[in-house]
C-alpha cells in the first residue's frame, strides 16, 4: 500500500506485474533493473517528459534491484538517503543531469550500503546543484562520479542553479514514481 498524491491509497499487485513495462527488466520475477533515464543513451532526441521535482525524502528501492538509471531527467531536491541501504545487491545507480541539491546523504556511509562497501557506483555527473564536502563523506573514493557538480564547494553560494537546463513538459517525480513506488514496495523494500 502506498500513499499517492492527493492522500489516495492503492495496493500493489505482484513485483512481475511491472516487468513488462518499458525501462523495467526482471529476473526471476524481482526487479532487478529499472532505467527511467529521460535521455537513453545514443539518442540525441532526448525526452519530451522528463520527471520533474524531489522524490520522496523516504524513497526505497526494491532489495533486488541491481542497476538504476534517472539521469538525465529534472529531479531536484536532496538525494534520497534510502538508495544507498534498501538494495543490497545495487552495483550501478545512474543519478546524473538533475538539479539535486545539497550534498551526500549520510546513510549512503553506513556499513550497510553497497556504496559504503565499494560494490556500488553513483554517477552524479552534472548535477550542479550538489554541494558541500565530498571528501568527508567516508566513501570509498571511486564510488562516486562528481564530475561537474559543485561538490567540494560549501553549499551556501554552491554552483550554478540547474534548475532551467532542461526544457519542455515535466511530469512530477512524485506522481510519475508512484506507480512504480506501488508495484515495487512489493518485493519488502517499503516506502
Amino acid at each position: 500500500v502506498v500513499n499517492e498524491p492527493g492522500g489516495s491509497s492503492g495496493t500493489a499487485s505482484p513485483t512481475s506485474a511491472c516487468c513488462p513495462w518499458a525501462g523495467v527488466a526482471c529476473e526471476g520475477g524481482s526487479v532487478v533493473s529499472l532505467s527511467l533515464a529521460c535521455s537513453p543513451r545514443g539518442s540525441p532526441a532526448g525526452c519530451s517528459a522528463p520527471l520533474a521535482g524531489p522524490l520522496p525524502i523516504n524513497w526505497t528501492l526494491p532489495a533486488g534491484l541491481r542497476s538504476l538509471d534517472l539521469s538525465a531527467n529534472r529531479l531536484s531536491g536532496p538525494l534520497p538517503p534510502g538508495l544507498g541501504m534498501t538494495a543490497p545487491g545495487l552495483t550501478l545507480a545512474r543519478l546524473g543531469h538533475n538539479a539535486w541539491s545539497g550534498g551526500i546523504p549520510p546513510a549512503w556511509a553506513s556499513p550497510l550500503s553497497p556504496i559504503a562497501a565499494g560494490r556500488a557506483v553513483v554517477s552524479l555527473v552534472g548535477s550542479c546543484g550538489l554541494c558541500g564536502e565530498a571528501g568527508s563523506t567516508g566513501l570509498p573514493e571511486d564510488a562516486l562520479d562528481v564530475r561537474g557538480t559543485s561538490l567540494g564547494v560549501p553549499c551556501p553560494g554552491a554552483g550554478p542553479d540547474c534548475a532551467g537546463e532542461r526544457t519542455g513538459p515535466a511530469r512530477a517525480a512524485s506522481s510519475a514514481l508512484a506507480q512504480v513506488t506501488v508495484v515495487l514496495s512489493v518485493t519488502g523494500a517499503g516506502v
